[in-house]
């Protein structure tokens, strides 16, 4: 692939390659010298701030846990704890 160099030094990357690649506008990425070569890096999106937001909403998982347990009982009845054996000395 092929791209121009601005008069400012810009280069426009591929969409293919923005695409394969995540990369979207406002994004950072890390250039570096390598062995004669211009090495351009997609830099890894910082996890918290991109999934900020990812679980607002629905049910809790508590209270998706509880209301399981709540219908496997009404199934099997209530959980019997077993009998205490009795030592005597």
């Amino acid at each position: 692939m092929h791209a121009k160099v601005s008069i400012e030094g810009q280069i426009v990357i591929p969409a293919e390659l923005r695409e394969k690649y995540a990369i979207a506008p406002g994004d950072t990425v890390d250039v570096r010298d390598g062995d004669g070569k211009i090495l351009v890096f997609p830099m890894l999106k910082d996890a918290i701030q991109t999934s900020r937001g990812f679980l607002q909403g629905g049910t809790s998982l508590t209270a998706a846990l509880l209301k399981a347990r709540s219908e496997d009982d009404s199934l099997t009845g209530p959980s019997v704890s077993p009998p205490t054996a009795i030592v005597h000395t």
